[in-house]
């Protein structure tokens, strides 16, 4: 995509650099066109060293050797870990009945659902974006309050700089081309109360909402953002460091781990490793065939 100079300087002022394929940057501009700025606090950022270029980050579906993934400082003490779960459990009856539901009966489904004690506790479910075809799809934590009243994913601030990285690499939660166009979703419906982490068995109850989304925009590229994202996607409960900087799959698709949304409003100089993950994210969905026109 061929940004303008007014566009260039627009992304500038936001404290983003436009992506360009790894080919199409020398190492010195690549290290550049990784660091991103504070979107929302007026307090400066603490400094940070630039991450990797987007074409030195390794591409693998193999676990990194230990000590290659440095952990955010909140994932360095990992609780225990919990069993693994299967990125794709054997479906039950209503499992088998939410796969095979339309984009309609989808999103009316997770509106009514009552499968798990968020159900009673939450004022909206949240389906995420519009059901539509997408290259790109982002699976984030649960729902935040905010989220919780208006039904809708990713609001305010934690949209805006959600958005942001996404506008860096051309792409938009409602764009018109489908390679351009962002499906982005919780891995969770509902909001846990008093913001807890979801428990193993409401995490599970999502698991065929997530998976017949993808299913229905059929994505060629996913990025989970978030232990909660990965934990669905993946079916391990790692700390992020062993996950980040790695090409994972989920059902054929090329999966990338990030940090959690939430980790990044909070720590600023967490954004351009954030940002490293986006890069790699594109890197990937580069190294595929194109999608095929519609008949």
């Amino acid at each position: 995509m061929t940004w303008t100079a007014r566009q260039q300087a627009m992304l500038k002022v936001m404290g983003l650099a436009v992506w360009s394929p790894p080919s199409a940057l020398s190492h010195a501009e690549s290290l550049d066109a990784v660091e991103v700025a504070d979107t929302i606090d007026s307090a400066p950022p603490a400094e940070a060293s630039p991450p990797p270029s987007p074409s030195s980050v390794p591409v693998t579906r193999d676990r990194a050797p230990a000590g290659t993934a440095a952990a955010a400082p909140d994932e360095q003490a990992a609780p225990t870990r919990a069993p693994a779960l299967s990125p794709s459990p054997a479906p039950d009856d209503r499992a088998r009945h939410i796969l095979t539901l339309s984009v309609d009966a989808l999103t009316a489904d997770i509106q009514a659902c009552q499968a798990c004690a968020l159900g009673a506790q939450r004022r909206h479910a949240v389906p995420g974006s519009a059901l539509l075809p997408a290259d790109w799809a982002v699976v984030l934590a649960p729902p935040q309050d905010a989220d919780n009243q208006q039904g809708e994913v990713c609001v305010g601030p934690n949209g805006v700089l959600l958005d942001n990285l996404l506008a860096a690499l051309g792409l938009a939660r409602e764009a018109d081309d489908v390679a351009q166009r962002v499906f982005v979703t919780p891995a969770v419906k509902c909001h846990p109360p008093r913001d807890r982490a979801p428990e193993a068995a409401e995490v599970a109850q999502c698991h065929p909402y997530l998976a017949r989304q993808l299913a229905l925009v059929k994505p060629r590229v996913i990025i989970a953002m978030g232990r909660v994202a990965a934990r669905q996607l993946l079916g391990v409960d790692e700390p992020l460091g062993k996950l980040r900087g790695q090409v994972h799959q989920w059902q054929g698709v090329p999966v990338v781990v990030s940090i959690e949304l939430q980790m990044l409003m909070r720590q600023i100089p967490e954004r351009p490793r954030a940002w490293a993950d986006f890069c790699l994210a594109a890197e990937a969905l580069a190294g595929q065939p194109v999608r095929p026109s519609a008949a």
